[in-house]
């Protein structure tokens, strides 16, 4: 294997992996430590596991050791586009960028998976981001003519979709309201619901700076 390619995807590996370790958000230092051990030896080794073909091994274990130490939806989407923005000649280069944006995806699709939405309207935003996400990621696929990477990213991408839609459907919309005058998140609350508990959702919705001043127009879910 020519030491271009080698050199090259080494390099990205190194960027990825630095971009996992800035990801992670755990207190715990156990998980804390799982990440640095598997993205250790992600870049450590990162020349082996191309000469072996392990890669695609050792980029699973970093992923998945980042998601469960808190990686959220923000943070791989920023290593997706660390991964994106990198320029590469070589076609073990843009595989491995293709790899490393597979994996960033798949972590995006499972914090999506371990999100409450409130929504509908919270439901198809996330839809719109990820959407936006998988796009280029797909472009990318096509132009190096990875058959196979452009066959997971449109499946996966097919699959995240469906997911969002389903879970969707039942969930309440977010509709206006207006009243003539500003009024207590509770008075608020009371009038819409039936019930004061949920004077603290509107005001979170509504961006309130003091329970007693909720604004006379403002947004609150359906149901």
């Amino acid at each position: 294997m020519a030491l271009t390619a080698i050199s090259e995807t080494v390099a990205l590996i190194a960027r990825v992996g630095a971009a996992l370790i800035d990801a992670t958000s755990a207190d715990d230092a156990d998980l804390a430590a799982d990440v640095r051990r598997s993205v250790g030896d992600l870049v450590d080794r990162a020349e082996l596991h191309i000469r072996q073909k392990t890669m695609g091994t050792a980029l699973d274990a970093a992923f998945r050791a980042a998601s469960i130490a808190g990686a959220d939806f923000d943070s791989m989407d920023r290593v997706r586009a660390l991964a994106e923005s990198v320029s590469l000649t070589t076609k073990t280069g843009q595989a491995g960028r293709i790899a490393c944006i597979r994996f960033a995806l798949i972590g995006m699709a499972t914090a999506l998976g371990e999100t409450n939405f409130r929504s509908r309207e919270d439901v198809r935003a996330a839809s719109s981001r990820i959407s936006s996400a998988f796009s280029p990621a797909i472009e990318i696929a096509a132009d190096s003519g990875d058959n196979v990477g452009y066959r997971d990213f449109v499946a996966l991408h097919a699959a995240v979709t469906r997911d969002l839609a389903m879970r969707g459907r039942p969930l309440p919309q977010m509709v206006p309201y207006s009243y003539a005058r500003a009024m207590p998140t509770l008075t608020l609350s009371q009038r819409l619901y039936g019930a004061g508990d949920r004077a603290d959702e509107l005001g979170s919705e509504n961006k309130v700076i003091h329970p007693l001043f909720a604004p006379a127009q403002g947004r609150a879910l359906s149901a």
